[in-house]
């Protein structure tokens, strides 16, 4: 269930990917749906689309989601669901901007519409309002995606203590388990602390098997102590590139370019297409 920092970006309830979900646009082109005019009463039509789109969101195909959503939107702007879905759809595939203008022309009002509203606003703007922005949602709703988000906005502005404390608030407001230790950790790395990192991210993933996000997290802090063995041990290679770079990003933005090049030439060896790509837009990583 939001990303400043790549591969540190904290996790929210949102469930923002580390890597971006793929999307198959051909797949997208060829399903076959029946247009859904807006003076339309078929309501099998109308029901069909939304368990489409709640299958699509289900299935973190989040294009195809916000095309379902979307459909729902434009035949009847007043259905609570299919608001709330089609700007969490937008949200999932960066694009808080979307998000924002659906919600602030939306009429309906919910606690969930103005959580997500706060949420897409503070994604646009600059840390410092952001803060406020979030800051002000939390004296009404106490939500652990609010708190999280907040987190990350602290970290940017050098906060690092209250970004921790917003982290443990979140996990009072209630969140899935790991989440707590998955996002200290992060906040670990960042500080460059990355025997503390470690230590969080492997209880998170002791308390999230399944979660290839903490996994993930957990490899990065591996990697960055110089375990190179247990970071990539099975792993695809593709999955083994993804950590190694997202490891060269945070020791580049830490200032140890020593470090970030070993990572660099290590993906580089796995994938050598996927770091000659990384050499191009490695001066848009400041994030």
């Amino acid at each position: 269930m939001w990303r400043s920092l790549v591969i540190l970006s904290f996790v929210s309830g949102t469930q923002f990917p580390i890597h971006s979900f793929a999307s198959d646009v051909d797949e997208i082109a060829e399903l076959d749906i029946r247009p859904l005019e807006e003076t339309s009463t078929d309501a099998f039509s109308i029901f069909q689309i939304l368990i489409d789109a709640r299958e699509a969101f289900e299935m973190k195909d989040y294009e195809m989601a916000a095309r379902h959503y979307g459909l729902l939107v434009k035949f009847d702007s007043l259905m609570e669901e299919p608001v709330i879905g089609l700007a969490k759809s937008q949200l999932a595939l960066n694009r808080p901007d979307l998000a924002q203008e659906l919600l602030s022309e939306t009429t309906v009002s919910t606690q969930e519409i103005e959580v997500l509203t706060a949420i897409a606003s503070a994604l646009i703007l600059p840390p410092a309002k952001a803060e406020l922005i979030l800051s002000a949602s939390l004296k009404t709703h106490s939500d652990s995606r609010l708190w999280n988000l907040l987190g990350d906005v602290l970290i940017k502005t050098g906060q690092l203590h209250k970004a921790a404390q917003a982290f443990r608030a979140a996990e009072t407001a209630g969140q899935r388990p790991g989440l707590l230790e998955n996002n200290l950790g992060l906040l670990a790395l960042h500080n460059g602390d990355f025997e503390v990192a470690l230590t969080h991210l492997e209880h998170a993933v002791s308390v999230a098997p399944h979660s290839i996000k903490f996994d993930n997290n957990r490899r990065l802090s591996l990697l960055l102590t110089g375990d190179y063995i247990k970071a990539l041990e099975n792993l695809t290679h593709n999955r083994s590139v993804n950590v190694l770079t997202d490891a060269a990003i945070i020791a580049s933005q830490r200032g140890d370019e020593r470090l970030a090049k070993h990572l660099r030439l290590k993906a580089g060896q796995i994938n050598p297409k996927h770091t000659k790509n990384l050499k191009v837009g490695a001066l848009h990583t400041g994030h």
